[in-house]
């Protein structure tokens, strides 16, 4: 099974496995399109919508075998 996911500040992310899944989660930011010094200082409004893209692929994936 394969998803792919993606916030307005992201690259798309291509989840397939629970691993693939832990990874685009610990490290959303990898898959940003800002600059350095956007990440940096990325506000609430431009994070939350990362968390939220977050909070679905771990809704999609828990409790899923690998």
């Amino acid at each position: 099974m394969s998803k792919t996911y993606q916030s307005p500040f992201t690259e798309p992310i291509v989840v397939e496995t629970k691993e693939d899944a832990v990874y685009a989660i610990m490290h959303i930011c990898s898959y940003c399109k800002k600059d350095a010094i956007g990440q940096f200082h990325c506000p609430y409004c431009d994070s939350k919508k990362c968390r939220d893209v977050q909070k679905q692929i771990a809704s999609d994936f828990k409790g899923k075998e690998t």
